[in-house]
Formats: structure tokens, C-alpha cells, sequence
């Protein structure tokens, strides 16, 4: 009896630990389905991130002979192509820009495992134009650590590239105001009737639709606001941006004079009394300080309004900094020409139709 006792008390032993292990694997198992769950997730969300992206970024992935494996719907955004449109190789949309002489060495390197910085390349849109895209791209390594394919993500720069064109055409052609000023006035005058004819058909359209009216407003890139007994109702985007402002809060409810360069309260405060006799000059040259506290050139058109039932005034203020250092430049460069012209030993005249003027 006392054996039989013995393996009653084995095999009870035997069954708790059995138990005991039973009850270790399903709290793996649970544990495992967790982990599982929290990767599906991971993954879920990994993609909403990708897919979210529209209008300037490309996230893609090729394999080591560089056919794409992977392209984010954005593809259809930046290049005008679907995604199945594109699954072939890279080079097959590559311009005959030179930039590109360098996108193969960039890729073998970075099949290589070699880290590389971001570069350049020039690919074809659908429509047949040009798009300027920078490029980053690390290898991804199989669980043997050998490099099995490209992952990357493609920014469309196209616009800041004309950008930065315009901006280099800019610099060069100051250097070339000495000889061409008059031309230049003149093409700056043409320039400026065209923006007054544009801003004058906006107004039309302004009165035509309100949602035209709305959309206008919140595209425009001058700053349009509207103001009640000099207390700031309404301020587009454009001019939140002008003033260094993040969000409309830290703008409406201000006072416009505490915007306005102290030397220039006399000016606006003047205007506004013109503006309630309807006497007001069209334009208004004064200096605005921004959030941070730096000073801006502003032109400055008003008009009366009405907003949300209430008379009111709405202004359209154009930032003309970079305007008024340009005109700063082309004076003191009239200056020098002048002076040169006076100071030569040789006589200079200028005439038209044989008149000396």
C-alpha cells in the first residue's frame, strides 16, 4: 500500500508540473499573439505614414538589379505615373540630364552596403516635362546580412530648384542695372501695371463669388486682413506667414498699431480718417513689425467693407523688402554711374531724333 501511495504522489507531482508547463506555453502563445498583433499594427501604421504622403514625396524600394519592388501611391502626385506604370527599372525614366552620370555609382554603392548621402537626379513625368528629385536611399540586408535590395525616399524639388534658378538670374541681372536701368524701369513700371490690372480683375472676381471670393483670399500670397475700429477680425494665411505668426490666435483681437513701425502711426492713423471721408490715396507705402520684431516694407491698399454685418476696412499689404534693398541698390549704382559720367574728361551727351536732351 504504502508503493501505490508513493506513485499516487508521482503522478499527482507528474500532472501539476505538467500543468504548470501547459500553463507557460499558453501565456507564450497569448504573448506571442500580442507581439503579432502589435507588429500588424506597427505595420498598419508604418503604411498609413507612406500612403499619406501626396504631393512631393515618392517612398519606394528596388532590388539589387534596380527594378522597383515597392512605389507609394504618391508616384501618380510627383510623376504623373501609376504605380504599375512604373514597376520597371529606374534608369528607365532617367533624363539625359548630366546630373544623372552619377545615379548608377550612388545605387551600386549603396547595394554595396555603403551609406551614402542624399543626391540628385533628374527624372521624366508623364507628361513628358522634367522633374528635379533629390534622393536618399539606405540598403536593407537580409537575416545573413547581405544587401538584397535599395530602400529610399524621393523629394520633388523641382520648384525650389526654378527657385533657386530665378534667384541666380536675379543676382546677375543687378550686376547689369548700370547699363540697362532704363529698360529695367520700364519693364519694372509694365510689371507693376500688370500686377495693378491683375489685382483689379481680382477685385472683380472678389465681388462676383464669395467662395471665389474665400478661396482668393486664402490663396493669395499677399497678406489680406480686416480690420473693425483698428482691431484685427481677420487674417489670411499669406499674412500670418508675413508677420511670423503660427496660428491666427496670436493676430486677431490685435490692434494694426501695434503692428505699425512707430515712425509710421501717424501715417496709418492719418489714412484711416481719409479712409472714412472716401479720401484716401490708393497705395500706402509704411514700415510693420513682425511677432519677432524684426521690421518689414509694406504697400498698403484699403478699402471699405463689410464684414459679418459690420463696416469695416480690408487691406491687402504686399511685403516689398526685398523690393525696396533692390531699388536701394539700383540708386546707389545711378549714383556711381552719374558720378562717373560727370567726372569724365570726355564729353558725353545723349540726343534723340538728332535733339540733344
Amino acid at each position: 500500500m504504502k508503493g501505490i501511495g508513493n506513485t499516487k504522489d508521482q503522478l499527482t507531482d507528474e500532472v501539476r508540473s505538467l500543468r504548470q508547463k501547459i500553463a507557460e506555453l499558453e501565456a507564450r502563445v497569448t504573448v506571442g499573439k500580442q507581439a503579432e498583433e502589435e507588429l500588424r499594427e506597427s505595420e498598419k501604421k508604418y503604411r498609413r505614414l507612406v500612403e499619406s504622403l501626396e504631393r512631393d514625396y515618392i517612398i519606394y524600394s528596388h532590388d539589387i538589379q534596380g527594378v522597383f519592388t515597392y512605389l507609394s501611391p504618391s508616384i501618380v502626385n510627383v510623376l504623373g505615373y501609376t504605380q504599375d506604370e512604373f514597376m520597371g527599372h529606374y534608369a528607365e525614366y532617367l533624363t539625359d540630364s548630366p546630373i544623372n552620370k552619377d545615379v548608377e555609382r550612388y545605387t551600386n554603392a549603396g547595394l554595396r552596403g555603403e551609406k551614402q548621402l542624399p543626391y540628385e537626379a533628374e527624372f521624366w513625368h508623364k507628361d513628358g516635362s522634367r522633374r528635379h528629385l533629390e534622393v536618399t536611399e539606405v540598403p536593407v540586408y537580409d537575416n545573413k546580412g547581405n544587401v538584397q535590395g535599395i530602400e529610399g525616399i524621393v523629394h520633388d524639388i523641382t520648384e525650389r530648384k526654378k527657385a533657386e534658378e530665378e534667384l541666380r538670374k536675379y543676382r546677375d541681372h543687378l550686376e547689369e542695372l548700370v547699363e540697362e536701368r532704363t529698360d529695367e524701369i520700364t519693364k519694372a513700371n509694365e510689371q507693376l501695371q500688370q500686377e495693378i490690372e491683375i489685382r483689379k480683375q481680382a477685385e472683380g472676381k472678389l465681388k462676383e463669388s464669395e467662395e471665389g471670393y474665400r478661396n482668393l483670399i486664402e490663396t493669395s500670397p499677399d497678406a489680406i486682413f480686416v480690420h473693425i475700429d483698428q482691431k484685427i477680425v481677420f487674417m489670411n494665411p499669406a499674412g500670418l506667414e508675413i508677420l511670423g505668426a503660427h496660428n491666427s490666435s496670436e493676430i486677431i483681437g490685435k490692434s494694426i498699431l501695434d503692428l505699425t513701425h512707430p515712425d509710421y502711426l501717424e501715417v496709418i492713423k492719418r489714412r484711416q480718417e481719409l479712409l472714412k471721408k472716401g479720401e484716401a490715396p490708393r497705395n500706402e507705402y509704411f514700415k510693420a513689425i513682425r511677432l519677432d520684431g524684426s521690421v518689414i516694407d509694406v504697400e498698403l491698399t484699403t478699402a471699405r467693407v463689410t464684414y459679418q454685418g459690420k463696416s469695416a476696412i480690408m487691406a491687402i499689404a504686399t511685403d516689398i523688402t526685398e523690393r525696396k534693398q533692390a531699388e536701394g541698390k539700383l540708386k546707389e549704382s545711378e549714383e556711381g554711374y552719374r558720378k562717373l559720367i560727370e567726372t569724365s574728361p570726355y564729353t558725353i551727351f545723349v540726343h534723340v531724333d538728332q535733339k540733344i536732351i
